[in-house]
Parts: structure tokens; sequence; C-alpha cells
């Protein structure tokens, strides 16, 4: 059974694995939230609460893949 805060951080990590694929294969401005929310299978609401904003996720997955490098 997960704890809110485990389901809240797997949902984040869902729409940061999905972002990143569809930033991948169509770049920012190919991307939109609509289709994020979609693919991660969350509300719009979802996104922009961990988010706040399309570049405010993709600068979060920038620095989360950085860190993986490091």
């Amino acid at each position: 059974m997960f704890t809110n805060l485990e389901k809240s951080q797997d949902t984040k990590r869902k729409i940061m694995e999905v972002a990143f694929e569809l930033f991948g294969k169509h770049g920012f401005e190919g991307t939109s939230i609509r289709q994020i929310a979609k693919l991660s299978e969350v509300n719009l609401a979802a996104v922009n609460y961990y988010f706040q904003s399309k570049e405010n996720l993709f600068w979060e997955i920038m620095a989360d893949t950085y860190q993986e490098l490091d």
C-alpha cells in the first residue's frame, strides 16, 4: 500500500519520464502539457501542481538528468 507521499512521488516521476520521452521525440516546442498529462494518465492540474509550467518541468528533468550523469 502506497503512502500519500509515495504516491505523490510516483506521480511526479511518471510525469517526468513521459515528458522526457516527448521532449526527446518532439522537442520542447513540439510537446504540450496536455500530451504529457494524457500519456502520464494524470489530469492537467497534476502537471501544473508539481511543476507550475512546462518550462519548470523541462528544467527539473534537465537537473535530474545532470545529477544522474554526475
